[in-house]
Parts: structure tokens; sequence; C-alpha cells
């Protein structure tokens, strides 16, 4: 519900009529089963901000719901919902087809390898969704429009790199425990957290952010957001931020 909230758009700040007023879900309604529905946060937005970024909405969607780290809720909506939307767009089919390859991943952590597929993702549609995730809920939060700048970390990714995958995905699990550990002790929010849930950490401002954000899918797959407000000062690199915040 959004009737406390500001009636301005959530990443904009436009101010909103009723002819131009929508109401925006966070994450979009399509994450969620009909099943794991309950209190879906909502915010004002104008048609720009909601269904002008309904493309990459679903890309995120299709990408995280077919990913092995997804729950078995989320596999479940990936073979429903997520799988049968690529099959319908063709020309996005033949696209991920082109650059998927076969892995083989110890899905069960019982030493037996199972083949599955990879694919390149388009960073900059995640990012695009990713960061309208981010705005709605710090709008959501404190009733107000973030202006400043954001930087977004897909904490999720593996590496197949030929020469050096070893050592980029030993950094890559270096990273998640940091993260995991800046954020064990922060409060989970969100009514259905098995499906999703956000967590808001006030930080340093010396490290360059005032917040971070932890976003979680399916109870696997993670991104992190920093708040940056004051466009003059730089953010360190994640994971020295991070390390800092410890």
């Amino acid at each position: 519900m959004y009737q406390y909230l500001p009636n301005v758009c959530y990443y904009c700040g436009i101010k909103l009529q009723p002819n131009t007023l929508t109401k925006e879900h966070v994450p979009p309604k399509v994450f969620f089963p009909n099943t794991d529905r309950d209190n879906l946060i909502t915010v004002p937005s104008c048609h720009l901000h909601n269904s002008g970024k309904s493309n990459d909405d679903e890309y995120l969607f299709q990408m995280l719901s077919i990913q092995i780290l997804a729950n078995e809720k989320g596999q479940n909506l990936g073979t429903e919902k997520g799988v049968a939307s690529i099959r319908r767009n063709r020309k996005f089919m033949k696209e991920l087809a082109k650059n998927a390859s076969v892995v083989y991943v110890d899905e069960e952590k019982n030493g037996k390898l199972k083949p599955t597929f990879a694919f390149n993702i388009d960073d900059t549609r995640i990012s695009n969704s990713i960061q309208a995730i981010a705005r709605a809920l710090y709008f959501f939060e404190f009733n107000k429009v973030f202006l400043g700048k954001i930087t977004d970390y897909n904490a999720s990714l593996i590496s197949l790199d030929e020469n050096n995958s070893i050592e980029i995905n030993q950094s890559l699990e270096n990273t998640r425990k940091v993260i995991e550990r800046n954020f064990n002790h922060v409060e989970k929010k969100g009514s259905n957290q098995e499906i999703f849930y956000y967590q808001f950490l006030e930080v340093y401002p010396y490290l360059g952010f005032s917040y971070a954000l932890k976003l979680c899918f399916y109870e696997g797959i993670n991104f992190v957001v920093l708040f940056r407000e004051n466009l003059k000062t730089k953010i360190k690199p994640l994971i020295i931020s991070l390390h800092k915040m410890l």
C-alpha cells in the first residue's frame, strides 16, 4: 500500500495527478507466485518508471527465476512463467541460445555433477531494473525520492573464464562472505521472504555513500546497492568499502 507516501513518482519525483498516477509493485508482481503475494509493497509511479521499464523487469525475472541458485519456489516459477516468456520471444530465445554453454555443477552438494546451462547476461538491463527496485524501496522506507547516484553489484555471479575462473570465483566468493558478515544482523524486511526480502544498512559517511541495500531473491540470489547522496565524493571499490564497514 502507498496511501501514506508522498503523491510523487518514486523515481523522478514528478508530482502525480489522478490521470498520471500508477501503482508500481516492488519488486514487480511477476516475481511472486500466486501463493506468495501477501502485503506486496507498492509505490506511486509515473507511467515512464512503471510500464516504461517493463521489458527490463521481465528480463531480470527471466534471468533470476531460471538460476540454479533460486529456491524451489523460484525454480518452479521459472519453469511455469520464466521459460514460457522466453519461448514467446523467439529473437530473445535465439540470442540466449547463441551464448549458452553446458556446465556441470554439484547442485545438491553431494559430489555428483549435473549438467546445466550458463548464459552471458545483459548487465545494463539487469542494472536498470535493480536500481529502480532500490530507488522504490528507498522511497518506501524514507518517504522521499533519492536524487543521488546508485551503484549496484550482482553478488551471485559465477565466472566461466577458461584462463583464470578459479581465481575469479574465489574472489567473488570472498566478496559474498564479506557481504553476509555485514548484513548478518540487519533486519530482513518483506512479507514473502522465501521470494524476496531486503535489508537497509546505514554506513559511515567517509566511505562515500550513506546506505547499503541488500536484495535477496528466492533465498539464493543477492544484489548489493550503494546510495551516494553527495555526488562530489567517489564510491570506493565495493569490496574495500564493505571490508571497512566491519
